[in-house]
């Protein structure tokens, strides 16, 4: 059993609200704060919706959000100032604000918005009023409400604060859900506020076992809450049972929202593991992770001030590793080089860090997918900007490509041959598209005899990434799959389509088996499929893409035979 002096202070916190409800002094009105400054400037556009959203292009939008943002969450009356000013909001329009609180909450402190919520400020309370209103609690328990609301902020820690939100959150449940059972609003405001406490009570690790309140103490509690009646045990117990079945609990990263403005709202949090580049430590190491603003940063903690490692996401790629399902490689842009980024020590000292790659490990795979979505978007949010910078460093690569034809002898002779490895050089990383055909097939060597087992791949790339459908072989499907996650070049060899001159069925001297000759000019390759199935989709795979590859390689020359026009 609970102990009669955690069960009496329980009862008379509850039964104080019962005796106050409704006692809040309409004198507040005198404390109130001008949260608005005129409009900046009317420029005569017609405001659709009242938000002034529709006054702005999407890009100068988001700006004004950006600042908005930082603002809130350093001190909420300034955002609303500010959005006021820029004609964002009309002046005293808190059904407005109350959108703004709903709309933009990923970029708001969850902290920030209850205690905004619970000011007493008159308008402020205009603005829960509406906030609520969005609300619909129809055939919802009165735990579930609970839920659905605490997702988007977190309740102050000023109890006056959360009387208020509960006062008008009760109201909210009583007019959409009247078959809710109770005899009116003031029985769900009071036991939602047990709820709450009955919810810390039983979650908190500080409170022993024997301490927790237990059923009977929580039926007691709240004996003659329904205007002086009691509510049925079985509707009170079934309530107990699923709060300490499930804790009523904001999203993690919002519940360990720091003090921090930077760690504010991030696009993502949560603990990740990270693989030490120490060989002398543990393989993986726990951490908590942070994305925010274009940075990557991870803390012993949550809540913690001050990061152990700061990465910019600037020069950097992602892909989720081939050899687990719950891990995220990130690797340097261009494939070579570093990824730079700074580290604090344990004597508190930064130091500049360089890793050719970095991993993190998530706890399953589909949170693992959760933060890859939430790293690429960060990465490059705007695909469209992704072609462009794409295809203009593809055009500056052929330039420079078309330079390098002042060719050595070995590198006609690589050409000759199919390789035409140059056409790799400075790539960096690969954005190839899936493999039309793959599969393992065995492969004999130029100067070897003996045969080995490879995994190949058919890639036809877009036409503007001037590279070419090629036949690329690798040691394994996983060397495979990350140069198609990641763009590594983990191929041990390529065949580009273009140099094959013909593809012929042979025989293997030594066996008698069935072989596919690849001729071109300076090399006949030798490949082996493992079954006749194999065989025989290999041989008409190869042969239509050769063909294919010869008509698109006379389309290119007869394009660079146009005259080109002249700028005016």
């Amino acid at each position: 059993m609970a102990s009669e002096s955690l069960e009496d202070s329980v009862k008379d916190v509850l039964h104080g609200i019962t005796s106050t409800l409704k006692e809040h002094s309409d004198d507040s009105a005198d404390e109130q704060e001008d949260d608005v400054v005129p409009l900046a400037s009317e420029n005569g556009a017609e405001d659709v919706d009242g938000t002034g959203d529709d006054l702005f292009d999407p890009a100068s939008l988001s700006a004004i959000y950006k600042q908005a943002y930082t603002k809130f969450n350093i001190k909420q009356k300034d955002c609303i100032k500010f959005l006021v000013a820029k004609g964002v909001f009309k002046q005293n329009d808190h059904q407005a604000i109350a959108n703004f609180l709903h709309e933009h909450g990923d970029g708001l402190s969850k902290r920030r918005i209850g205690e905004y919520l619970g000011n007493i400020d008159n308008f402020n309370q205009k603005v829960l009023q509406a906030f609520l209103e969005s609300y619909n609690f129809a055939n919802k328990s009165i735990d579930e409400s609970l839920r659905m609301i605490l997702t988007e902020f977190r309740l102050p820690g000023e109890a006056q604060q959360i009387d208020r939100i509960l006062e008008k959150f009760a109201a909210r449940i009583f007019k959409t859900n009247p078959e809710i059972g109770f005899e009116n609003e003031d029985t769900v405001y009071i036991l939602s506020f047990s709820l709450i406490m009955l919810n810390t009570d039983l979650h908190n690790p500080n409170i022993a076992e024997n301490k927790k309140m237990t059923l009977d103490g929580f039926v007691r509690n709240n004996a003659g809450i329904n205007n002086g009646k009691d509510i049925d045990r079985a509707i009170l117990e079934d309530l107990f049972n699923k709060i300490k079945k499930e804790q009523i609990r904001m999203n993690e990263g919002d519940q360990w929202e720091g003090e921090v403005v930077t760690f504010m709202a991030p696009n993502k949090s949560g603990w990740l593991s990270k693989a030490n580049h120490a060989s002398s430590l543990s393989k993986w190491k726990k951490h908590w992770f942070v994305l925010t603003e274009h940075v990557l940063y991870y803390f012993d903690s949550p809540g913690d001030d001050k990061p152990r490692l700061i990465m910019p996401m600037d020069s950097v790629r992602i892909g989720r590793s081939v050899k687990n399902d719950t891990e995220i490689e990130i690797v340097p842009a261009d494939g070579t080089g570093f990824i730079k980024c700074t580290k604090t020590l344990q004597n508190g000292k930064m130091e500049l860090q360089q890793y050719k790659d970095f991993v993190i490990k998530a706890s399953n795979k589909e949170e693992r997918d959760e933060w890859y979505e939430s790293l690429r978007d960060d990465i490059e949010p705007d695909p469209v900007q992704r072609m462009t910078r794409e295809r203009q460093r593809l055009q500056k690569l052929k330039k420079k490509e078309l330079l390098k034809r002042t060719e050595s002898s070995a590198m006609i002779k690589n050409r000759k041959e199919g390789k035409d490895s140059i056409r790799l050089e400075g790539r960096g990383l690969l954005e190839l598209p899936p493999p039309v055909a793959m599969g393992f097939m065995h492969k004999r060597g130029e100067s070897m005899t003996a045969w080995k087992r490879r995994f190949f791949a058919l890639i036809d790339p877009p036409e503007e990434m001037n590279l070419g459908a090629a036949l690329y072989y690798f040691t394994s499907q996983q060397d495979m799959e990350r140069l198609l996650e990641i763009g590594l070049q983990t191929q041990k060899g390529q065949l580009f389509l273009e140099f094959i001159q013909k593809v012929v069925v042979a025989t293997d001297k030594k066996d008698n088996s069935a072989i596919i000759q690849l001729v071109c000019e300076g090399r006949t390759w030798k490949i082996r499929p493992e079954t006749p199935e194999s065989f025989n989709f290999w041989m008409e795979t190869l042969e239509a893409y050769v063909e294919k590859e010869k008509t698109m390689v006379e389309k290119r020359k007869q394009a660079s035979m146009q005259p080109v026009a002249e700028d005016v």
